[in-house]
């Protein structure tokens, strides 16, 4: 419920819960926005996202997920999940593309 709230305060289009299948999901979702997964960036840390980490464009891992996530990840925060590592993941893409700077400038 908490997270259902969050998302509708930061107006999220697309929520996905309870999803086992990450892999057709996202498939599907990036076929409706006329995507590939190669365009998606993606964090996670369960064994559950393994498959979909592998397949996106740049995963990443917060710094809590167990090593046989972090493995498989092309970045992993320094901080944990919960306590900033999605918002550092955002920078990470933001200053790999040049963009950081621009966000700033604003």
């Amino acid at each position: 419920e908490i997270v259902k709230r969050r998302a509708e305060k930061l107006q999220v289009k697309h929520l996905y819960m309870g999803v086992k299948d990450t892999v057709d999901v996202a498939a599907a979702l990036c076929e409706d926005l006329g995507i590939s997964l190669n365009e998606v960036a993606y964090i996670g840390d369960d064994i559950n996202d393994i498959l979909l980490l592998e397949k996106v464009g740049i995963s990443a891992a917060p710094a809590n997920a167990p090593s046989y996530i972090k493995n498989k990840v092309d970045f992993v925060t320094k901080t944990k999940g919960g306590e900033g590592a999605f918002r550092e993941f955002v920078e990470c893409i933001l200053e790999k593309d040049q963009l950081l700077n621009l966000v700033f400038s604003l």
